[in-house]
Protein backbone atom coordinates (compact mmCIF):
# COMPACT_ATOMS: atom_id res chain seq x y z
CA UNK A 1 0.00 0.00 0.00
CA UNK A 2 2.40 2.69 0.94
CA UNK A 3 4.58 1.97 -2.72
CA UNK A 4 1.20 2.33 -4.33
CA UNK A 5 0.47 5.58 -2.88
CA UNK A 6 3.21 7.09 -3.93
CA UNK A 7 2.90 5.37 -7.98
CA UNK A 8 -0.41 6.69 -7.61
CA UNK A 9 0.73 10.35 -6.57
CA UNK A 10 3.62 10.33 -9.03
CA UNK A 11 1.19 9.36 -11.96
CA UNK A 12 -1.45 11.92 -10.81
CA UNK A 13 1.12 14.39 -11.27
CA UNK A 14 2.71 13.35 -13.89
CA UNK A 15 -0.79 13.34 -15.77
CA UNK A 16 -1.35 17.31 -14.83
CA UNK A 17 1.96 17.96 -16.08
CA UNK A 18 1.14 15.83 -19.46
CA UNK A 19 4.32 13.39 -18.73
CA UNK A 20 5.19 9.53 -18.46
CA UNK A 21 4.74 8.77 -14.99
CA UNK A 22 8.25 9.83 -13.26
CA UNK A 23 9.33 6.88 -11.13
CA UNK A 24 11.49 3.87 -10.46
CA UNK A 25 10.39 1.79 -7.41
CA UNK A 26 13.48 -0.10 -6.28
CA UNK A 27 12.70 -3.05 -3.61
CA UNK A 28 15.60 -3.14 -0.75
CA UNK A 29 13.79 -6.00 1.06
CA UNK A 30 16.01 -8.88 2.92
CA UNK A 31 15.55 -10.98 -0.58
CA UNK A 32 15.78 -8.40 -3.31
CA UNK A 33 19.38 -9.17 -3.97
CA UNK A 34 19.92 -5.52 -4.73
CA UNK A 35 23.68 -4.22 -4.07
CA UNK A 36 24.75 -1.03 -4.44
CA UNK A 37 26.40 -1.72 -8.14
CA UNK A 38 22.66 -2.41 -9.19
CA UNK A 39 21.91 1.00 -8.19
CA UNK A 40 25.19 3.02 -9.14
CA UNK A 41 26.90 1.35 -12.02
CA UNK A 42 29.86 -0.99 -12.49
CA UNK A 43 32.42 -2.11 -14.78
CA UNK A 44 31.75 -4.58 -17.41
CA UNK A 45 33.38 -6.29 -20.05
CA UNK A 46 32.89 -4.16 -23.33
CA UNK A 47 30.56 -5.84 -25.76
CA UNK A 48 32.00 -3.00 -28.31
CA UNK A 49 36.37 -3.43 -27.55
CA UNK A 50 36.98 -7.12 -26.25
CA UNK A 51 39.68 -6.79 -23.45
CA UNK A 52 38.30 -3.61 -22.10
CA UNK A 53 36.16 -2.65 -19.77
CA UNK A 54 33.43 0.08 -19.62
CA UNK A 55 31.42 1.69 -16.88
CA UNK A 56 27.35 1.14 -17.39
CA UNK A 57 25.01 3.59 -15.33
CA UNK A 58 22.00 1.31 -13.58
CA UNK A 59 19.12 2.36 -11.87
CA UNK A 60 19.83 5.22 -9.29
CA UNK A 61 22.31 6.45 -11.65
CA UNK A 62 19.84 6.78 -14.34
CA UNK A 63 16.80 8.34 -12.29
CA UNK A 64 19.36 11.07 -10.48
CA UNK A 65 20.00 12.48 -14.89
CA UNK A 66 16.61 12.07 -15.78
CA UNK A 67 14.81 13.50 -12.87
CA UNK A 68 12.81 10.61 -11.44
CA UNK A 69 11.23 9.90 -8.28
CA UNK A 70 13.51 7.30 -7.02
CA UNK A 71 11.18 4.97 -4.29
CA UNK A 72 13.05 2.69 -2.30
CA UNK A 73 11.04 -0.08 -1.29
CA UNK A 74 11.62 -1.49 3.17
CA UNK A 75 14.41 1.21 2.92
CA UNK A 76 15.59 -0.06 6.92
CA UNK A 77 15.86 -3.44 5.47
CA UNK A 78 18.49 -2.83 2.94
CA UNK A 79 22.29 -3.86 3.01
CA UNK A 80 24.33 -1.48 4.68
CA UNK A 81 26.49 -0.93 1.15
CA UNK A 82 23.27 -0.17 -0.55
CA UNK A 83 22.51 2.43 2.46
CA UNK A 84 26.03 4.02 2.27
CA UNK A 85 25.34 4.69 -1.72
CA UNK A 86 21.54 6.65 -0.80
CA UNK A 87 23.33 8.60 2.18
CA UNK A 88 25.23 11.38 0.21
CA UNK A 89 21.79 11.63 -1.71
CA UNK A 90 19.41 11.47 1.39
CA UNK A 91 21.59 14.11 2.89
CA UNK A 92 21.48 16.31 -0.10
CA UNK A 93 17.99 16.11 0.05
CA UNK A 94 17.13 16.19 3.56
CA UNK A 95 15.12 18.32 5.78
CA UNK A 96 17.94 20.54 6.77
CA UNK A 97 18.30 21.53 3.45
CA UNK A 98 16.59 24.21 1.51
CA UNK A 99 13.98 24.10 -0.79
CA UNK A 100 14.92 23.38 -4.24
CA UNK A 101 18.29 22.07 -3.51
CA UNK A 102 19.24 19.94 -6.25
CA UNK A 103 22.12 16.98 -5.27
CA UNK A 104 24.58 15.35 -6.32
CA UNK A 105 25.51 11.88 -7.27
CA UNK A 106 29.55 11.15 -6.87
CA UNK A 107 30.34 8.72 -8.73
CA UNK A 108 34.08 8.66 -7.87
CA UNK A 109 36.05 8.75 -10.85
CA UNK A 110 33.29 8.75 -12.66
CA UNK A 111 32.34 12.46 -12.03
CA UNK A 112 29.75 13.60 -10.42
CA UNK A 113 25.90 14.10 -11.89
CA UNK A 114 23.73 16.89 -10.82
CA UNK A 115 20.06 15.73 -10.45
CA UNK A 116 18.05 16.92 -13.42
CA UNK A 117 14.92 18.70 -12.04
CA UNK A 118 12.03 16.81 -10.83
CA UNK A 119 14.19 13.96 -8.89
CA UNK A 120 12.99 13.14 -5.69
CA UNK A 121 14.30 10.45 -3.14
CA UNK A 122 11.46 8.67 -1.42
CA UNK A 123 11.60 5.61 0.74
CA UNK A 124 9.11 3.13 2.90
CA UNK A 125 9.25 1.28 5.74
CA UNK A 126 7.25 -0.55 7.99
CA UNK A 127 6.50 0.21 11.41
CA UNK A 128 4.82 -0.68 14.28
CA UNK A 129 2.14 1.21 16.67
CA UNK A 130 4.71 2.44 19.31
CA UNK A 131 7.90 1.81 17.18
CA UNK A 132 11.50 3.66 18.25
CA UNK A 133 13.20 6.21 15.85
CA UNK A 134 14.75 4.43 12.62
CA UNK A 135 18.05 3.76 13.20
CA UNK A 136 19.19 2.34 10.09
CA UNK A 137 22.46 4.24 8.39
CA UNK A 138 21.79 8.02 7.80
CA UNK A 139 18.11 7.86 8.95
CA UNK A 140 18.59 10.98 10.48
CA UNK A 141 18.17 12.77 7.16
CA UNK A 142 14.72 11.53 6.25
CA UNK A 143 11.90 13.52 6.64
CA UNK A 144 9.06 11.53 8.17
CA UNK A 145 5.35 10.88 7.09
CA UNK A 146 2.88 8.21 9.02
CA UNK A 147 -0.48 7.12 7.70
CA UNK A 148 -2.85 5.33 9.97
CA UNK A 149 -3.40 1.92 8.96
CA UNK A 150 -6.89 1.57 6.51
CA UNK A 151 -9.78 0.85 7.71
CA UNK A 152 -11.53 -2.73 7.09
CA UNK A 153 -14.45 -0.95 5.24
CA UNK A 154 -11.95 0.78 2.99
CA UNK A 155 -9.64 -2.47 2.11
CA UNK A 156 -13.19 -3.21 1.24
CA UNK A 157 -13.86 -0.96 -1.04
CA UNK A 158 -10.83 -0.80 -2.59
CA UNK A 159 -11.29 -5.24 -3.05
CA UNK A 160 -14.84 -4.97 -4.52
CA UNK A 161 -13.57 -2.30 -7.17
CA UNK A 162 -10.21 -4.30 -8.07
CA UNK A 163 -11.55 -7.59 -7.77
CA UNK A 164 -15.30 -7.63 -9.35
CA UNK A 165 -15.88 -11.32 -8.37
CA UNK A 166 -15.41 -10.55 -4.68
CA UNK A 167 -18.70 -8.34 -5.12
CA UNK A 168 -20.99 -11.44 -4.64
CA UNK A 169 -19.53 -12.56 -2.00
CA UNK A 170 -20.96 -11.39 1.76
CA UNK A 171 -19.73 -8.52 3.19
CA UNK A 172 -19.09 -10.18 6.54
CA UNK A 173 -17.26 -12.66 4.65
CA UNK A 174 -14.86 -10.70 2.98
CA UNK A 175 -14.56 -8.37 6.23
CA UNK A 176 -13.67 -11.83 7.95
CA UNK A 177 -10.57 -11.95 5.16
CA UNK A 178 -9.13 -8.40 5.67
CA UNK A 179 -9.57 -8.94 9.56
CA UNK A 180 -7.40 -12.45 9.03
CA UNK A 181 -4.89 -11.24 6.92
CA UNK A 182 -4.68 -7.54 9.10
CA UNK A 183 -4.02 -9.66 12.27
CA UNK A 184 -1.33 -11.83 10.62
CA UNK A 185 0.46 -9.28 8.94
Amino acid sequence: GKTHLLTYLATRMARKQHRPPPYLAIPLGDQSGVDAKALIGSYVSSTTRPGTFEFVECAVTLAVRAGLWVILEDLDKASTDVLSVIAPLAEALGPTKAMGTRPVLDLGARGRIAAAPGFALLATRSTRTGAARPMFLSSEHWGEVRLAPPRTEDVLALLRGRCPSLRAVPSHGCACLVEAWSGSY
